[in-house]
């Protein structure tokens, strides 16, 4: 527990119990850091846990601990972002439920409905409470699942990723206990882009929420657009697709989807890329002649180096 980070934010009506709060960790020795925020400021409720989250899902890993009047403002706050589980407590045994049941990541406290020492009691049992995988772990997987969805009623604008190496393209498809797509059916790496977020910092968040790796560095390859039916509905798509560097690579040992539940990453050759199924159809065209440059590039500095060495 002592190296345990907790990241603690909290709206103007939490301000003290967060400073309360944070002082305890202190004295317990644990990592702490308060990402705001202070009197005065202009931030609301909805601001502050967007600030928390950046940290849980982007900075390594730690637990949350968020105030606000009620607590129940923070926690939707919270749990609309992926691979944020986010429960509101007001007893010991609340949080010693949400951490062993649920492996939730943020605390969620509220200033008008619980004392000092009752928030004190909760943070404790939930720094404190291991996580029981062994009973619980498949539905948490379930629930870690990226919540975005296509929109029918608008364009959806998807950031994807070329990733390669040894000649071998990483591609996603879905596992047996996924029913939404044919198990025959790939795709590319990437999600949606949020609001106010480029295209860069979408699919980089998007490929550590969905495989936990960190891009080394992205080369935009391309754009294509398309227009697809499922089941009687409509659906419009802006794909901006990159090719990403990722270090530490290996062809034996694919990333793991964090999903893995219901998605996998697999590597197949690029010598085969036109016989596999990738969505949207589009994309396939696009591949080859990004990794065709990418191969004719590496070809030509392997002939410089080779006529340097003569």
């Amino acid at each position: 527990m002592e190296n345990q980070k907790i990241i603690f934010a909290s709206d103007y009506k939490g301000i003290k119990l967060k400073q309360f709060l944070l002082r305890h960790a202190q004295s317990l020795g644990l990592d702490v850091k308060d990402v705001g925020i202070e009197v005065g400021s202009s931030l609301d409720y909805i601001d502050v846990t967007k600030l928390l989250t950046n940290e849980l899902q982007y900075g390594p890993n730690a637990l949350g601990v968020i105030v606000c009047g009620s607590g129940q403002g923070v926690a939707i706050a919270a749990n609309r972002l992926s691979q944020i589980r986010a429960a509101w407590c007001r007893t010991i045994e609340d949080a010693l439920s949400v951490r062993s049941k649920l492996n939730a990541n943020v605390l969620c406290l509220g200033s008008e409905y619980s004392t000092f020492e009752e928030t004190k009691d909760c943070f404790d049992i939930f720094i404190k409470t291991p996580f029981k995988d062994e009973k619980h772990g498949k539905y948490v997987t379930k629930l870690n699942t990226n919540a975005t969805a296509h929109r029918y009623d608008g364009v959806n604008i998807i950031a994807r990723a070329i990733i390669t190496h040894k000649d071998h393209i990483l591609l996603t498809t879905v596992t047996e206990s996924n029913k939404e797509f044919a198990s025959d059916l790939y795709f590319l790496p990437g999600g949606h882009i949020e609001y106010k977020e480029s295209a860069i910092v979408g699919l980089k968040r998007e490929l550590k929420e969905e495989m936990n790796v960190e891009v080394s560095s992205l080369e935009f390859a391309g754009v294509l657009e398309c227009t697809w039916d499922r089941k009687g509905r409509i659906y419009h798509e802006l794909n901006l697709v990159y090719k990403a560097e990722i270090p530490g690579l290996d062809l034996a040992n694919p990333p793991q989807a964090v999903d893995h539940a219901l998605h996998q990453f697999v590597w197949r050759p690029l010598s085969e890329i036109e016989t596999y199924k990738i969505l949207p159809e589009t994309l396939t065209p696009l591949i080859i002649q990004a990794t065709k440059i990418q191969e004719s590039e590496s070809l030509f500095f392997s002939q410089m180096l080779e006529e340097k060495s003569a």
